[in-house]
Protein backbone atom coordinates (compact mmCIF):
# COMPACT_ATOMS: atom_id res chain seq x y z
CA UNK A 1 0.00 0.00 0.00
CA UNK A 2 0.94 3.64 -0.37
CA UNK A 3 2.57 5.70 2.38
CA UNK A 4 2.11 9.37 3.30
CA UNK A 5 5.19 11.45 4.13
CA UNK A 6 5.78 15.06 5.16
CA UNK A 7 8.94 17.10 4.70
CA UNK A 8 10.24 19.73 7.11
CA UNK A 9 11.40 21.90 4.21
CA UNK A 10 10.48 22.66 0.58
CA UNK A 11 11.68 20.05 -1.89
CA UNK A 12 12.87 20.68 -5.43
CA UNK A 13 11.24 18.86 -8.34
CA UNK A 14 13.16 18.40 -11.59
CA UNK A 15 10.75 17.59 -14.44
CA UNK A 16 11.78 15.30 -17.26
CA UNK A 17 12.35 17.06 -20.56
CA UNK A 18 9.54 15.25 -22.38
CA UNK A 19 6.99 15.19 -19.51
CA UNK A 20 6.55 18.22 -17.25
CA UNK A 21 4.53 16.19 -14.75
CA UNK A 22 7.18 13.45 -14.49
CA UNK A 23 10.63 13.84 -13.07
CA UNK A 24 12.86 13.50 -10.04
CA UNK A 25 12.14 14.75 -6.54
CA UNK A 26 15.34 16.00 -4.91
CA UNK A 27 15.38 14.92 -1.26
CA UNK A 28 18.26 16.29 0.85
CA UNK A 29 20.54 13.67 2.39
CA UNK A 30 19.77 14.96 5.88
CA UNK A 31 18.60 12.67 8.71
CA UNK A 32 15.07 13.35 9.87
CA UNK A 33 13.98 15.55 6.96
CA UNK A 34 11.00 13.25 6.31
CA UNK A 35 8.31 12.15 8.75
CA UNK A 36 5.61 9.54 8.26
CA UNK A 37 1.92 10.43 8.37
CA UNK A 38 0.73 6.97 7.40
CA UNK A 39 2.56 3.71 6.72
CA UNK A 40 5.12 4.04 9.50
CA UNK A 41 5.17 0.37 10.46
CA UNK A 42 5.46 -0.77 6.83
CA UNK A 43 8.51 1.45 6.35
CA UNK A 44 10.08 0.21 9.59
CA UNK A 45 9.54 -3.40 8.49
CA UNK A 46 11.20 -2.71 5.13
CA UNK A 47 14.09 -0.98 6.87
CA UNK A 48 14.57 -3.90 9.26
CA UNK A 49 14.47 -6.35 6.34
CA UNK A 50 17.08 -4.40 4.38
CA UNK A 51 19.36 -4.19 7.44
CA UNK A 52 19.40 -7.99 7.77
CA UNK A 53 20.95 -8.50 4.33
CA UNK A 54 24.60 -9.64 4.61
CA UNK A 55 25.31 -8.40 1.07
CA UNK A 56 26.14 -4.84 0.10
CA UNK A 57 23.22 -2.86 -1.24
CA UNK A 58 19.53 -3.69 -1.09
CA UNK A 59 18.23 -7.26 -1.24
CA UNK A 60 16.96 -8.11 -4.76
CA UNK A 61 13.36 -8.21 -3.54
CA UNK A 62 13.63 -4.63 -2.28
CA UNK A 63 15.68 -3.31 -5.17
CA UNK A 64 12.76 -3.94 -7.54
CA UNK A 65 10.01 -2.93 -5.10
CA UNK A 66 8.07 0.24 -5.92
CA UNK A 67 6.00 1.86 -3.16
CA UNK A 68 3.40 4.52 -4.08
CA UNK A 69 4.12 7.59 -1.95
CA UNK A 70 2.37 10.91 -1.36
CA UNK A 71 4.66 13.58 0.05
CA UNK A 72 3.65 16.93 1.54
CA UNK A 73 6.37 19.56 1.77
CA UNK A 74 6.36 22.73 3.91
CA UNK A 75 3.33 21.46 5.83
CA UNK A 76 2.72 23.49 8.99
CA UNK A 77 3.23 21.45 12.18
CA UNK A 78 -0.37 22.03 13.28
CA UNK A 79 -1.65 20.72 9.94
CA UNK A 80 0.73 17.77 10.07
CA UNK A 81 -0.43 16.67 13.50
CA UNK A 82 -4.08 17.19 12.50
CA UNK A 83 -3.65 14.85 9.53
CA UNK A 84 -1.54 12.38 11.49
CA UNK A 85 -3.96 11.99 14.38
CA UNK A 86 -7.00 11.90 12.08
CA UNK A 87 -5.47 9.13 9.99
CA UNK A 88 -4.06 7.04 12.83
CA UNK A 89 -6.51 7.55 15.68
CA UNK A 90 -8.65 4.72 16.98
CA UNK A 91 -11.73 4.77 19.18
CA UNK A 92 -9.38 4.03 22.06
CA UNK A 93 -6.56 6.24 23.34
CA UNK A 94 -3.98 7.28 20.77
CA UNK A 95 -0.90 5.09 21.12
CA UNK A 96 2.17 7.08 22.22
CA UNK A 97 4.41 5.35 19.68
CA UNK A 98 2.31 6.79 16.86
CA UNK A 99 3.40 10.31 17.79
CA UNK A 100 7.07 9.46 17.24
CA UNK A 101 8.59 9.86 13.79
CA UNK A 102 11.09 7.51 12.14
CA UNK A 103 13.98 9.73 13.19
CA UNK A 104 13.03 9.30 16.83
CA UNK A 105 11.77 12.85 17.23
CA UNK A 106 8.21 13.71 18.09
CA UNK A 107 6.12 14.61 15.08
CA UNK A 108 5.04 17.71 16.96
CA UNK A 109 6.80 19.17 20.00
CA UNK A 110 3.61 19.34 22.08
CA UNK A 111 1.36 16.39 22.81
CA UNK A 112 -1.59 18.63 23.68
CA UNK A 113 -2.63 19.28 20.08
CA UNK A 114 -2.42 15.57 19.22
CA UNK A 115 -4.63 14.73 22.20
CA UNK A 116 -7.06 17.47 21.18
CA UNK A 117 -7.42 16.14 17.63
CA UNK A 118 -7.88 12.64 19.04
CA UNK A 119 -10.75 13.87 21.22
CA UNK A 120 -12.39 15.83 18.39
CA UNK A 121 -12.24 12.77 16.15
CA UNK A 122 -13.81 10.69 18.93
CA UNK A 123 -16.63 13.22 19.30
CA UNK A 124 -17.32 12.86 15.60
CA UNK A 125 -17.11 9.05 15.51
CA UNK A 126 -18.55 7.80 18.80
CA UNK A 127 -22.11 6.49 18.82
CA UNK A 128 -22.51 8.02 22.29
CA UNK A 129 -21.59 11.50 21.08
CA UNK A 130 -24.31 14.06 20.27
CA UNK A 131 -21.89 15.39 17.64
CA UNK A 132 -21.53 12.12 15.74
CA UNK A 133 -21.02 12.91 12.06
CA UNK A 134 -21.36 16.66 12.59
CA UNK A 135 -17.68 17.67 12.54
CA UNK A 136 -15.83 18.27 9.28
CA UNK A 137 -12.74 16.10 9.60
CA UNK A 138 -9.87 17.48 7.49
CA UNK A 139 -12.45 19.81 5.94
CA UNK A 140 -14.72 16.97 4.79
CA UNK A 141 -18.24 16.27 6.04
CA UNK A 142 -21.75 17.71 6.23
CA UNK A 143 -21.41 19.35 9.65
CA UNK A 144 -21.00 23.03 10.48
CA UNK A 145 -18.18 22.37 12.95
CA UNK A 146 -14.58 22.28 11.75
CA UNK A 147 -12.02 20.03 13.35
CA UNK A 148 -9.07 22.43 13.51
CA UNK A 149 -10.62 25.35 15.50
CA UNK A 150 -12.07 22.97 18.08
CA UNK A 151 -8.73 21.21 18.51
CA UNK A 152 -6.91 24.54 18.76
CA UNK A 153 -9.30 25.70 21.49
CA UNK A 154 -8.79 22.43 23.37
CA UNK A 155 -5.02 22.84 23.10
CA UNK A 156 -5.27 26.21 24.87
CA UNK A 157 -7.49 24.58 27.48
CA UNK A 158 -4.93 21.82 28.07
CA UNK A 159 -2.14 24.39 28.38
CA UNK A 160 -3.96 25.94 31.34
CA UNK A 161 -4.50 22.49 32.86
CA UNK A 162 -0.80 21.60 32.65
CA UNK A 163 0.17 24.96 34.12
CA UNK A 164 -1.97 24.12 37.15
CA UNK A 165 -0.24 20.77 37.66
CA UNK A 166 0.96 17.90 35.50
CA UNK A 167 -0.65 15.22 37.67
CA UNK A 168 -4.12 16.75 37.41
CA UNK A 169 -3.69 17.26 33.67
CA UNK A 170 -2.64 13.65 33.13
CA UNK A 171 -5.62 12.48 35.16
CA UNK A 172 -7.95 14.60 33.04
CA UNK A 173 -6.50 13.32 29.76
CA UNK A 174 -7.55 9.81 30.78
CA UNK A 175 -11.17 10.91 31.15
CA UNK A 176 -11.28 13.73 28.60
CA UNK A 177 -13.13 11.88 25.85
CA UNK A 178 -15.92 10.74 28.14
CA UNK A 179 -16.09 14.14 29.84
CA UNK A 180 -16.63 16.03 26.59
CA UNK A 181 -19.17 13.50 25.32
CA UNK A 182 -21.11 13.83 28.58
CA UNK A 183 -20.71 17.61 28.66
CA UNK A 184 -22.09 18.11 25.15
CA UNK A 185 -24.93 15.66 25.78
CA UNK A 186 -25.96 17.75 28.77
CA UNK A 187 -25.70 20.92 26.68
CA UNK A 188 -28.06 19.33 24.15
CA UNK A 189 -30.55 18.62 26.95
CA UNK A 190 -30.19 22.11 28.40
CA UNK A 191 -30.90 23.81 25.06
CA UNK A 192 -33.23 21.28 23.34
CA UNK A 193 -34.89 23.69 20.90
CA UNK A 194 -31.64 25.30 19.85
CA UNK A 195 -29.88 21.95 19.53
CA UNK A 196 -32.49 20.38 17.26
CA UNK A 197 -33.71 23.54 15.50
CA UNK A 198 -32.54 24.77 12.12
CA UNK A 199 -32.79 28.49 12.91
CA UNK A 200 -30.21 28.43 15.67
CA UNK A 201 -26.43 28.87 15.72
CA UNK A 202 -25.58 26.63 18.66
CA UNK A 203 -23.79 24.11 16.44
CA UNK A 204 -21.17 26.54 15.20
CA UNK A 205 -17.49 26.88 15.94
CA UNK A 206 -18.12 30.14 17.78
CA UNK A 207 -20.62 28.58 20.19
CA UNK A 208 -18.55 25.48 20.81
CA UNK A 209 -15.39 27.45 21.44
CA UNK A 210 -17.33 29.32 24.13
CA UNK A 211 -18.56 26.05 25.65
CA UNK A 212 -14.97 24.79 25.72
CA UNK A 213 -13.73 27.94 27.46
CA UNK A 214 -16.20 27.35 30.27
CA UNK A 215 -15.10 23.71 30.72
CA UNK A 216 -12.46 24.53 33.41
CA UNK A 217 -15.14 26.20 35.54
CA UNK A 218 -17.31 23.09 35.29
CA UNK A 219 -14.40 20.80 36.14
CA UNK A 220 -13.59 22.95 39.18
CA UNK A 221 -17.17 22.57 40.43
CA UNK A 222 -17.11 18.81 39.84
CA UNK A 223 -13.92 18.48 41.89
CA UNK A 224 -15.44 20.66 44.59
CA UNK A 225 -18.38 18.26 44.77
CA UNK A 226 -16.02 15.30 44.99
CA UNK A 227 -17.69 13.46 42.11
CA UNK A 228 -16.38 11.87 38.94
CA UNK A 229 -15.47 14.25 36.13
CA UNK A 230 -17.75 12.27 33.84
CA UNK A 231 -20.86 12.13 36.05
CA UNK A 232 -23.71 13.21 33.81
CA UNK A 233 -26.10 14.14 36.61
CA UNK A 234 -23.61 16.48 38.28
CA UNK A 235 -22.66 18.16 35.00
CA UNK A 236 -26.34 18.60 34.18
CA UNK A 237 -27.00 20.22 37.56
CA UNK A 238 -24.07 22.61 37.18
CA UNK A 239 -25.18 23.90 33.77
CA UNK A 240 -28.94 23.69 34.50
CA UNK A 241 -29.22 27.48 35.14
CA UNK A 242 -28.28 28.03 31.50
CA UNK A 243 -31.76 26.94 30.43
CA UNK A 244 -33.33 30.00 32.09
CA UNK A 245 -30.51 32.53 32.48
CA UNK A 246 -29.20 32.03 28.93
CA UNK A 247 -31.99 30.15 27.18
CA UNK A 248 -32.48 28.71 23.71
CA UNK A 249 -33.31 32.17 22.38
CA UNK A 250 -29.67 33.22 22.91
CA UNK A 251 -28.77 31.06 19.92
CA UNK A 252 -31.52 32.21 17.52
CA UNK A 253 -29.56 33.10 14.40
CA UNK A 254 -31.72 36.07 13.43
CA UNK A 255 -32.38 37.09 17.02
CA UNK A 256 -30.02 37.46 19.98
CA UNK A 257 -27.22 35.65 18.20
CA UNK A 258 -27.01 38.31 15.50
CA UNK A 259 -27.65 41.14 17.94
CA UNK A 260 -24.72 40.10 20.14
CA UNK A 261 -22.15 39.53 17.41
CA UNK A 262 -18.99 41.45 18.27
CA UNK A 263 -16.43 43.08 16.01
CA UNK A 264 -14.48 39.83 15.73
CA UNK A 265 -15.11 36.12 16.10
CA UNK A 266 -12.78 35.88 19.10
CA UNK A 267 -14.59 38.72 20.85
CA UNK A 268 -17.95 37.05 20.19
CA UNK A 269 -16.60 33.86 21.78
CA UNK A 270 -15.42 35.85 24.81
CA UNK A 271 -18.83 37.49 25.29
CA UNK A 272 -20.76 34.21 25.07
CA UNK A 273 -18.28 32.44 27.36
CA UNK A 274 -18.72 35.21 29.94
CA UNK A 275 -22.52 34.81 29.80
CA UNK A 276 -22.25 31.06 30.27
CA UNK A 277 -19.70 31.37 33.08
CA UNK A 278 -21.79 33.90 35.00
CA UNK A 279 -24.86 31.66 34.76
CA UNK A 280 -23.24 28.48 36.13
CA UNK A 281 -24.63 26.79 39.20
CA UNK A 282 -22.58 25.80 42.22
Amino acid sequence: GSVLLVSDQPLQFRPAAEHASLGTLMIPDVPGVLHTLDGQHRILALYAYSAQSPEAGLPPALAELQIPTILFDSLLPAHAVEMFVTINTKHTRLKPDLIVSLSGRKLYPERKLAIAHDIVRYLNDSDASPLKGQIRVLGVGPGKLSQAPLAAEMEVLFTHFEAAGEAAATEFYGEAKQFFVTYFRQIARTFPYAWDGRKYSIKTGTAFRAFLRVAPDILMRLRRRGVSLTEARAIGEIIAPWSTLVGDQRFETLGQWREKLASSGSRTVDLLAAELRNALGA
